[in-house]
């Protein structure tokens, strides 16, 4: 057994996922204050507690999808696996977003 799987974090990171893809039912999105303060737009899973904080990427890449209103997303399936990314720092771990 994977011990991350014992222990699942509040949202979705990048070594959540490994070298696999998961589909997800969107179920919700709207703006949430994480625990530092900051307000970020979460996205929320029929099949999971978890969540993803979602990037501008991935949120745009949704609104190409399904349109610009996020009341349209619910529904949808998607897939998420990990990618490298440009970060801040560098070249890291993220979590992108796929269209079935």
């Amino acid at each position: 057994m994977d011990i991350k799987q014992a222990f699942p974090g509040t949202y979705f990171k990048a070594a959540d996922f490994g070298d696999k893809e998961e589909m997800f039912v969107i179920a919700d999105g709207a703006m949430e204050t994480l625990a530092d303060g900051e307000k970020k737009f979460v996205l929320r899973f029929e099949e999971c507690q978890q969540a993803l904080i979602c990037n501008k990427t991935n949120a745009f890449a949704l609104a190409e999808a399904f349109g610009d209103e996020t009341e349209q997303w619910v529904g949808k399936t998607i897939v998420l696996y990990s990618a490298r990314v440009q970060g801040p720092g560098g070249l890291t771990n993220g979590v992108r977003i796929k269209i079935p």
